[in-house]
């Protein structure tokens, strides 16, 4: 591999810099890296030169009974690496994990799984012993006369093991721990009939046996004396404290990555190149530290087009690289550990590692727009990016990028808990598109819904520009302008209160909306001042907003938009009922006449919304305006109360005054 040091100080093949991430990426991601590293001169000392998380995700890019002889070759510690990665799911061990891995080191050599066994913690193999088989010590019980699955007499003569494996059944209180039962075997050939996972265990155990008879007597000594809970906690601590040396810190220490910074404080040249934090390497090789190669499913989340990516594709210096590589692993470690993802849910981190990218994106840009203190003003200029890689330090970079989204998000939390209308419990006012991007954006990791690109679709993604910054901004100010508006035009909270809402339609209060109110108090307003010869009285707000009446929406809907001779609302005779709905229809008139009508209601609405606008944020009310004076005519859902239940109503008020 060609790069800047001479020959004798070149990296070895299977060390990827972050620059070559694309190239590796381009030559395939699965079985052709591990293909790679067979056909070097001395595949054993490349694997070996893996660090233990590395040759863990080398493993998960293949079925791992695919690549056992890549397996074959690593050294206890790393196995004991992937054995932290694979086994565990937070702090418990998983039965269907053991029994795949049981079964690959099962086909190793046993001089191999000697060697391994002897370098793994003793409590996490006593611990695999007992939720896999039931240990009999011959000099204080006898076993049963049938086993339970396979019995194994160990050549010591000192134990016999009933092997049952790790097939999850309905629970057993002789194994310990019901989860890991099985049921009885009938056939005669029992060997033959059992789980494959009692069958690779048992040959792991006749395997450390024939290695090392004096080990094997003390883990069994060991394992039936303790119990699981004992050996669980202590497996665990000494697998929290590797994860911790490879970056996967504490859940609620990680969280510091989390916390949000001032932006304005974060600038282009805070860290000079080449002094950042670098592990201590091997004094007796010239191969970089282990934590210097970045794990392959960062290397696939770092490729590709993003700003982030090409700036880190033009940093030239290998000791920057390295630098990288470094800070990369220990901020990709932390942000699993902090969303508690399992390293081995390929999924969620992947869904983790997404996110880091796009936070950087963003990040990068903001620096790079290069106006006002911080930057993010500005063009884009792709050589500031690519210095703000090189001069601020990673986790900063991370951490700049929280912020802007957190700027964002505490906008959007102020509207729900603090706007107007945020008493209503039982009432959601905000409309459709700005409701979907709220409740994206109020997560404890927001997201930016792509309902707001061109074309729109209904999918999610992390934020990743500051143009998804201004569009995500932009709607909340869509939303706070709304309810603003509807100050203006006379609605209060205490007039959408669950009494005053009573036998209304709609009677879903999810489909009862700012939109929808808008449109009711509009009506109120231009029937009223048709029905007013006092102009100043007329461009007032109405001394009460109300739900309309049928006969209020049947006279809107009329040519002209009066009520015909002898409507009144004071009537006390029902007038003739109109179809309720969500959005009532036209009447059939001459197209000339709608258009004229709709030309005036327009006119008229447009000047009682400019007088209800609140001053500033013109293009926020602009647009909320005019998404409202189109549903106007032909007139869209509004609050009806209908005069049966109007009637009603009136009657209960009677009664409640005398």
């Amino acid at each position: 591999m060609n790069d800047d040091r001479p020959d004798n100080e070149a990296q070895p093949d299977n060390v990827i810099a972050l620059s070559k991430y694309r190239a590796r990426l381009g030559r395939g991601r699965r079985g052709r890296r591990i293909e790679s590293i067979m056909e070097q001169p001395d595949p054993r000392q490349a694997i070996r030169a893996l660090p233990g998380d590395e040759l863990y995700y080398l493993l998960r890019e293949d079925d791992p009974r695919e690549a056992k002889e890549l397996l074959a070759y690593a050294k206890p510690e790393q196995v004991q690496v992937v054995l932290d990665f694979g086994l565990w799911s937070g702090d418990q061990l998983l039965p269907e994990r053991m029994q795949e891995w049981i079964d690959v080191m099962a086909e190793m050599p046993f001089e191999t799984i000697g060697e391994w066994i002897r370098g793994f913690d003793i409590e996490l193999v006593a611990l695999m012993l007992r939720k896999g088989a039931r240990i009999y010590d011959l000099e204080i019980e006898d076993p049963p006369d049938e086993p339970r699955g396979i019995f194994y007499p160990t050549p010591d003569r000192f134990f016999v093991l009933d092997i049952v494996g790790y097939q999850v059944q309905p629970g057993d209180p002789d194994l310990g721990d019901p989860r890991y039962a099985v049921e009885p075997e009938s056939d005669d050939d029992a060997d033959a009939e059992a789980p494959s996972s009692a069958r690779s265990l048992l040959r792991i155990v006749d395997a450390l046996y024939r290695a090392d008879l004096d080990l094997a007597r003390r883990i069994l000594v060991g394992a039936k004396a303790e119990l699981d809970s004992q050996l669980e906690d202590m497996a665990l601590r000494w697998r929290q404290g590797r994860m911790t040396d490879l970056g996967f810190v504490d859940a609620i220490e990680a969280l510091e990555i989390y916390r949000e910074l001032d932006p304005a404080t974060v600038r282009i040249g805070e860290l000079r190149p080449g002094t950042r934090m670098r592990p201590v390497g091997n004094d007796d090789t010239d191969d970089p530290p282990d934590l210097l190669r970045a794990p392959g499913v960062l290397g696939e989340h770092l490729g590709g087009t993003s700003l982030f990516a090409r700036a880190l594709g033009r940093v030239t210096s290998n000791a920057e690289i390295e630098e990288l590589h470094f800070a990369l692993v220990a901020l990709t470690n932390r942000i699993l550990a902090a969303d508690r993802v399992d390293a081995a849910d390929d999924r969620a981190a992947a869904a983790s590692l997404h996110r880091m990218r796009a936070t950087l994106d963003l990040a990068v840009e903001f620096l790079a727009r290069g106006v006002g203190p911080g930057g993010g003003g500005g063009a884009l200029d792709e050589d500031r990016a690519v210095d703000a890689v090189r001069t601020v330090a990673v986790i900063r970079l991370f951490r700049l990028g929280v912020s802007l989204v957190g700027k964002v998000r505490a906008l959007a939390r102020a509207l729900k808990r603090r706007g107007p209308f945020a008493a209503l419990a039982h009432l959601d006012l905000i409309e459709e598109p700005e409701a979907t991007v709220l409740g994206t954006v109020i997560r404890t990791r927001p997201m930016y819904p792509s309902l707001l690109d061109d074309p729109p679709t209904g999918a999610e993604r992390p934020f990743a520009s500051l143009a998804d910054i201004a569009r995500v901004t932009a709607a909340i100010e869509r939303a706070a302008v709304a309810q603003a508006i509807l100050l203006g035009l006379g609605v209060r909270p205490e007039h959408l209160l669950p009494d005053a809402l009573e036998g209304v339609m709609p009677s879903d209060a999810a489909e009862i909306d700012t939109g929808l109110l808008a449109r009711t108090a509009l009506v109120l307003l231009l029937q009223r001042r048709e029905r007013s010869a006092d102009s100043e009285q007329a461009a007032g707000v109405p001394d009460i907003f109300r739900p309309l009446t049928e006969t209020e929406v049947a006279a809107f809907q009329r040519p002209g938009g009066r009520a015909a001779k002898g409507d009144s609302t004071d009537k006390t005779k029902p007038a003739k009922k109109i179809e309720r709905t969500v959005k009532p229809t036209r009447a059939a008139r001459p197209a000339d006449v709608q258009e004229e009508q709709s030309d005036v209601l327009v006119a008229k609405a447009q000047r009682i919304l400019e007088q209800a606008s609140p001053p500033g944020m013109a293009a926020a009310t602009r647009d909320m305006t005019s998404r409202w004076l189109q549903t106007l005519w032909p007139l869209e859902a509004v609050l009806v109360r209908s005069t049966i239940a109007r009637t009603a109503r009136s009657g209960r008020s009677d009664r409640s005054k005398r």
